[in-house]
């Protein structure tokens, strides 16, 4: 089915022949014309909006590769990136055991992601790297996403972890409301 839901990656925008094999981009599985085997891969990137997902992939390829044993794919770019395509792809990543990294930078995709979780009813470890708290209870808008999650009825969200939020952005009721 994933093959309906993502396209490949254009080779052309890379230049796998510069890498050494110590290097991410010649580690991982890459979607090129076919969808690589997902037997034994443990973590997927999948990118949402072409453009910044393939200028993040320039730079990551590029990278070291210190991961020994662990198995990586890069399964191309959605076909659609709207929130309702995206669920179904994440949830059959997860019910494969395999972890989905995404790569974009619109907010209405991390509801996406826990929606995906959500439906496997687990408890849900939320990580948000951002320069601001994404939660105010006065606002429902896309970059308010955080309320959302906490507003669904049979949350699994277990613990929230904020990286690199900046205090000089962030409100006293946003921390008080958090609490």
């Amino acid at each position: 089915m994933l093959q309906n839901w993502l396209k490949p990656i254009k080779l052309d925008q890379f230049d796998f022949k510069a890498l050494n094999k110590a290097q991410f981009g010649r580690n991982i599985k890459i979607h090129r014309n076919l969808l690589p085997k997902l037997k034994q891969v443990q973590i997927a990137i999948i990118g949402i909006d072409e453009i910044e997902a393939n200028a993040v992939r320039k730079a990551l390829y590029q990278l070291s590769f210190p991961f020994k044993g662990l198995k990586i794919a890069d399964l191309g770019n959605l076909r659609n990136n709207q929130v309702n395509f995206l669920v179904p792809v994440i949830k059959e990543l997860l019910d494969g055991q395999i972890i989905p990294i995404l790569i974009g930078q619109k907010a209405k995709f991390i509801l996406a992601q826990y929606r995906a979780y959500h439906i496997q009813k687990n408890l849900i470890n939320l990580a948000i790297v951002d320069q601001r708290i994404p939660f105010d209870p006065r606002f429902k808008e896309e970059v308010n996403y955080l309320h959302q999650i906490l507003d669904l009825k049979n949350n699994h969200l277990f613990h929230v972890n904020m990286l690199g939020y900046q205090s000089h952005f962030t409100h006293k009721h946003q921390i008080d409301a958090m609490k």
